[in-house]
């Protein structure tokens, strides 16, 4: 895996949460589109602070299971806590690469915002083609920087999606992977796929800090890849932090590109 452009552990539990709370609706609605059944079992791979992991353990039931794997043991150690407090037993999780997944038979193999931070998302999408038994589903979910944009222009978020599409693909990914997810699906061998496109945009409220709060966590790597000066970085964060607190702005997100496919 190439390294997370993003910082880990405990202090980004906050963000995780406000990602998920963002990108949840439109996740939800594609689990309910291809059926997540009773006594289904699933692999979540890259899961962070699993989230997308306990939803689907909810509709799993007590009959199926549910793996979240991630290389973030703190927010795994969050995410069983969380999951014990809701009486999930139905979930585990367990720490390690997603490259290192040798799991088999299951019904689905998720992951969502994974393979952009990967560098060879291909062999990622294969191997959970071979997860899944035959007639078992693959479902990715990945972004789309290009389409990031605000109403009026601002100059602090337009450096911001540069220096960050820039550090992860010094690290070896890719934040425009997103249109090529039925490809990747295509070319494991698998059919019958499917696409959704949509795209979270804000006037005001919490959802819409999500790209500022993204921006201070993603400083360090930025400087580290040399796309900006410190300086430079945080002028622009001021600049995106006081456009965001004012409701008049719009600010939208990343394209999200959502697609699925089955094993023939």
């Amino acid at each position: 895996m190439a390294d997370y452009t993003i910082e880990r552990g405990w202090g980004v539990r906050e963000r995780m949460d406000l990602l998920a709370a963002v990108h949840e609706p439109a996740t939800v609605a594609v689990l309910d589109m291809v059926g997540v059944a009773p006594g289904t079992r699933c692999v979540d791979l890259g899961c962070g602070g699993g989230h997308i992991t306990m939803e689907l353990a909810r509709r799993v039931g007590p009959t199926g299971h549910v793996m979240g794997i991630d290389l973030d043991g703190e927010l795994l150690a969050l995410a069983a806590t969380e999951a014990a407090t809701r009486g999930l037993e139905n979930v585990t999780f367990r720490v390690g690469s997603v490259e290192d997944c040798v799991e088999t038979g299951l019904d689905l193999a998720f992951s969502r915002m994974l393979l952009s931070h990967v560098a060879d998302p291909a062999a990622i999408v294969r191997r959970m083609a071979d997860a899944v038994r035959p007639g078992g589903m693959v479902l990715v979910e990945d972004v789309h920087f290009e389409g990031c944009f605000t109403e009026p222009a601002c100059p602090g978020y337009d450096r911001w999606v540069e220096w960050f599409c820039e550090a992860v693909r010094r690290n070896g990914g890719d934040l425009d992977i997103g249109p090529r997810l039925p490809g990747l699906l295509r070319g494991a061998g698998l059919v019958s796929v499917g696409v959704r496109v949509d795209q979270a945009a804000f006037l005001d409220g919490p959802h819409k800090q999500l790209q500022q709060m993204s921006m201070g966590k993603v400083r360090a790597a930025v400087l580290a890849a040399g796309a900006a000066s410190a300086d430079e970085f945080d002028a622009a964060h001021a600049e995106l932090r006081a456009f965001t607190d004012d409701p008049t702005t719009l600010v939208a997100g990343p394209r999200m590109i959502r697609a699925w496919a089955r094993r023939g």
